[in-house]
């Protein structure tokens, strides 16, 4: 009896995943530091927006990383394929 193998999509979900909940974390948890601050100290928005955008740049940075590990990743393993199949 044959199975249909289905389809390997699961390691992609979960880096899709990872990817946005690296992130939606660092904004949200961030632009609730900087909401903290503005209401403990009596400012406007100032630690908002400057806590919104670093939480901005950390989830940038984060995502790329990550984008750079699976390229290189991916790259390594392409390599080891083909000197597999020289062999």
């Amino acid at each position: 009896m044959n199975k249909k193998k289905l389809p390997d999509i699961f390691p992609t979900f979960a880096l899709f995943t990872r990817l946005g909940l690296g992130m939606a974390v660092p904004i949200v948890l961030a632009a609730l530091a900087g909401e903290y601050l503005d209401q403990r100290l009596g400012t406007r928005y100032i630690f908002l927006i400057l806590f919104l955008l670093l939480g901005i740049a950390s989830g940038f940075v984060f995502a790329y990383r990550q984008v750079i590990l699976i390229i290189n990743r991916k790259t390594v393993d392409g390599e080891m394929q083909s000197r597999a199949d020289e062999e």
